[in-house]
């Protein structure tokens, strides 16, 4: 009886051990065959990472024309799939124009991240405060564009409404908003002026427009403002208090004698925003110079944010008609020249 007991223990172990065996064969075939499924489904095939590759997605393109630049560089082996892929991820309507840097061997997912994210595609970013010839320094060294194309592109911007205030015997200054672009053209300089006058179309809206029509000034006029302002201002705070100020010293018939401005007029490259300006400069002849000249400059000095705009369209109500620098971004503001004066002395010691 005990023989006959020790017979079906081991029978039964081994058929557990068989079937353990058994399942193990089918994971592993399942395993093989999946790997050999994405091997063959894989739509990115392998490639030198370290070799760039450069893909421009240009307006109004969508994933199938992408799929098939994609495909053209090698960066995407079976279009068919990385389409379906492009599909499961929710991202067939979030493709953006642009020029990318990618790279072989790239995921699909991180092909269609990059492929959908705004500042991936940026060529260049423009801050808020850079005057034309930076503007254009930093296109030509990307090679972007020459700076004959960006000669070009300024001197004959499209039509746009906001450029009728602006007189003819002034270029583009500050009409070029600040912000990321994406080019996808051969002449880059084009483009961006294009889209520069575009974007900031969008951010002059009627409230903001309407704003500047309150302060009696045209479009041109508050852009001007708005530039010195950009400028002059470090601490966003302030930006509504600065405004003000060249605002009633317009109305009181007082030059703006603001530094920014004689910056831009004694500017050259590689110095465009001047430091420790010296009385020489102060007495520079050049008409945006507002200590020698009366009134606004002819046009804007920069490119002005949407904050300084605002902040000439809405200014805060004072009777301050002077500032300096305390020396940590911020100012001392004063309504009387002798509390300037006294502030002078308490902030730059003279």
């Amino acid at each position: 009886m005990a023989r006959d007991l020790y017979t079906t223990s081991t029978t039964r172990g081994r058929t557990r051990s068989e079937a353990h065996w058994g399942r193990f064969v089918v994971l592993a075939a399942l395993v093989a065959a999946v790997a050999a499924g994405w091997l063959y489904l894989d739509p990115t095939p392998s490639g030198d990472a370290k070799v760039p590759v450069t893909v421009v997605v240009r307006q109004g393109s969508g994933w199938e024309e992408a799929t098939a630049v994609l495909h053209d560089q090698g960066l995407v082996r079976r279009p068919l799939t990385f389409k379906a892929i492009v599909l499961l991820s929710g991202a067939r309507g979030s493709l953006l124009p642009g020029s990318y840097t990618l790279h072989k061997g790239t995921s699909s997912r991180d092909l269609i991240a990059t492929l959908t994210d705004p500042e991936a595609g940026a060529a260049l970013v423009i801050p808020e405060g850079w005057r034309l010839e930076q503007i254009g320094e930093a296109l030509v060294e990307k090679k972007l564009s020459t700076q004959e194309e960006w000669n070009a592109a300024i001197d004959s911007p499209p039509a746009s409404p906001i450029l009728r205030s602006k007189p003819p015997s002034v270029d583009m200054e500050g009409y070029i908003y600040p912000g990321s672009y994406a080019f996808t053209e051969e002449n880059a300089g084009e483009e961006l002026v294009r889209a520069g006058l575009r974007n900031l179309e969008q951010n002059l809206t009627p409230a903001v427009t309407s704003g500047l029509s309150g302060q009696r000034l045209t479009v041109h006029e508050g852009l001007t403002v708005a530039s010195v302002v950009e400028r002059e201002a470090q601490v966003p705070e302030e930006r509504a208090v600065i405004a003000s100020v060249y605002l009633n010293r317009l109305k009181a018939g007082m030059r703006l004698q603001a530094d920014p401005t004689t910056q831009y007029a004694v500017g050259v490259s590689g110095a465009w925003w001047k430091r420790g300006l010296s009385k020489t400069d102060l007495r520079d002849p050049s008409p945006y110079n507002t200590y020698a000249h009366e009134g606004l400059p002819p046009g804007p000095i920069c490119s002005p944010g949407i904050a300084s705009i605002q902040a000439v369209a809405q200014p805060a109500r004072t009777e301050y008609l002077y500032f300096v620098a305390r020396g940590d971004g911020s100012h001392a503001f004063a309504t009387t020249y002798a509390e300037h004066e006294a502030n002078i002395r308490r902030y730059q010691g003279r």
